[in-house]
């Protein structure tokens, strides 16, 4: 069942990179909370996940992510996931690169797992 949240998570880093922002959102719950790193304000409903990431990319581009250190701890319902995110990118025409302590929790809805909370303590 944590290769199932892994890969999740793997997508959604995927997604990110590709711009696909339908596909990143598709895996919030309606109140996901997630810490908007431009802005370092918490961020609460999917349709403002949705515009940070959007606002995201009109300063970020050309963005590489890869998850690693995976540790979920479970139960039927709910699920608690981190990880270590290794990311580079543009912002505002300067290279960043970061590394970001990550945690993703999840409740299942319906069958499915969404995404609850986003959490990247991004060092760079």
């Amino acid at each position: 069942m944590s290769v199932e949240l892994e890969n999740i998570v793997t997508q959604l880093f995927k997604s990110v990179d590709d711009l696909d922002i339908p596909n990143v959102v598709k895996w919030f719950a309606d109140d996901i909370q997630m810490v908007e790193e431009i802005s370092g304000k918490w961020t609460r409903g999917k349709n403002h996940a949705e515009k940070a990431f959007l606002d995201g990319l009109e300063v970020a581009s050309d963005i590489h992510s890869k998850g690693s250190e995976f540790y979920t701890v479970m139960t039927e319902e709910s699920a608690l996931l981190t990880c270590l995110l290794t990311q580079t990118y543009i912002y505002k025409g300067n290279p960043v690169s970061i590394v970001a302590p990550t945690t993703v929790a999840f409740r299942r809805e319906n069958g499915e797992w969404k995404i609850i909370l986003l959490h990247s303590l991004p060092l760079a």
